[in-house]
């Protein structure tokens, strides 16, 4: 599944910036982060959540890759 990332009332967003999460973002699971320009079939516009995605997902680093929670 591929997330995008679209402005919220507040204007509180993030572009270009695609992330694939595998499995349910359970710790063993990965998020591999792409930058504009790939390409993808599948997006699913959300709105970003009050909590920010490193908290959210307990990633490690922010724009990694490959970064197990």
């Amino acid at each position: 599944m591929n997330i995008k990332w679209v402005p919220t009332s507040k204007g509180n967003s993030i572009w270009g910036t695609m992330i694939q999460i595998q499995g349910d973002l359970r710790k063993e699971d990965a998020a591999v982060f792409y930058q504009a320009g790939i390409a993808s079939t599948e997006q699913i516009k959300i709105h970003r959540p009050e909590k920010s995605l490193k908290e959210k997902f307990n990633l490690a680093h922010w724009g990694a890759t490959n970064v197990e929670g």
